[in-house]
């Protein structure tokens, strides 16, 4: 991998500044989730899946250790598209899962 490419995410190019890894931020998604509307965990973990493909080689998560080059911001804005898309009703995620998703509302963006 070039040195240029280091430490960035595949999906927004910019630097991991978060080093959180998608299995990791998908472990607390879910275990927020159980008491609250697991019907939503399938939609968390067929997100997951869809970016396992880019979940090596770059930045280390500092959790698990695991190498990874999709940052948080775009695995939880990700998620919390699918979610909504889906008509889940996502509550407080925003909150909890704040990566810089400030502002950020899919629906809103897709004049729903």
């Amino acid at each position: 991998m070039s040195a240029e490419l280091e430490g960035q995410c595949l999906v927004c190019n910019e630097a991991i500044t978060n080093p959180v890894c998608i299995h990791c931020l998908e472990a607390e998604m879910v275990h927020w989730l159980q008491g609250r509307s697991s019907k939503l965990i399938p939609l968390i973990k067929k997100t997951t899946r869809i970016f396992t493909g880019f979940a090596h080689e770059g930045s280390s998560c500092v959790i698990c250790g695991r190498e990874m080059r999709v940052c948080a911001h775009c695995y939880c804005k990700e998620v919390a598209a699918t979610i909504e898309e889906e008509g889940g009703e996502i509550g407080d995620f925003y909150e909890i899962f704040d990566y810089d998703l400030a502002g950020f509302r899919p629906r809103e963006l897709n004049g729903g």
